[in-house]
């Protein structure tokens, strides 16, 4: 498998499991994780952690728009 194709397919199953922001930042993680030389661990682990962070600042919002009501 080609890398071009393995990146199409990390993509697209980001995509189905809506981890929407991680689908985003993939592309510059990748790279930071090639000249960092990080770990399979670390650049997993980095990209959930922008996830995560995407995700609380979504309900975070989300809890604003609701307070306001």
């Amino acid at each position: 498998m080609s890398e071009a194709s393995t990146y199409q397919d990390l993509r697209a199953h980001l995509a189905t499991l809506r981890l929407g922001a991680a689908a985003e930042a993939l592309p510059a993680e990748l790279e930071r994780a090639r000249t960092e030389k990080l770990s399979h661990t670390a650049f997993a682990g980095s990209l959930l952690s922008i996830e995560v962070d995407a995700t609380l600042a979504r309900r975070q919002a989300s809890l604003a728009r609701f307070a306001s009501l």
